[in-house]
């Protein structure tokens, strides 16, 4: 189980994108509408260790605004950060003495709302979740806007919030329904 102390360090970390050999990319190119699942290797080389970690970017078939940004350790298969657009969670209704205070209020929430899922010492791995409104990341919800959607702000300002120093590069969708 993840400590929130450890989630940072882990979070703060250069991460690379590697191919399935180890060898690090110069960049990737995630087209979402092409692919609904993209997996995607990243590695952390610190003090002669070296780390894998899956940052998934999953976009649902069926509910077009709808995606899952995801980084885990790829051993463990520990959920570090996780972002919802499009899903609900229901958050612990007990509050330990290590729950920040900013999810007091949410504690036993349902919210059917962007959020972010986050590590608490003496909880299970995310399961407390923040709005993405309160946990201050862009975009906050997604919107279709000209038939076009902002997955790319969401894709890009998560990469750089894992600290992901390989370029991804995000094809904008120009079309709802595929």
């Amino acid at each position: 189980m993840l400590t929130t102390s450890q989630t940072d360090y882990l979070l703060s970390l250069p991460k690379y994108v590697v191919n399935k050999d180890g060898d690090k990319m110069d960049v990737v190119t995630v087209d979402i509408d092409a692919f609904y699942d993209h997996r995607i290797l990243l590695q952390v080389v610190n003090d002669d260790t070296i780390s894998d970690f899956l940052l998934r970017i999953r976009r649902s078939k069926k509910y077009t605004l709808n995606l899952t940004l995801h980084v885990q350790d790829n051993e463990s298969k520990d959920c570090i950060v996780r972002i919802d657009y499009g899903a609900s969670h229901t958050n612990p209704t007990n509050i330990l003495e290590t729950i920040p205070e900013k999810f007091h209020s949410f504690a036993g929430q349902i919210l059917h709302e962007p959020h972010m899922h986050y590590n608490i010492d003496g909880y299970k791995v995310a399961s407390w979740a923040l709005p993405l409104s309160e946990a201050n990341f862009s975009p906050d919800k997604l919107e279709n806007l000209g038939f076009r959607v902002n997955f790319r702000e969401a894709i890009y300002n998560f990469v750089q919030f894992i600290n992901v120093q390989t370029p991804i590069l995000v094809d904008n969708p120009n079309k709802l329904f595929s």
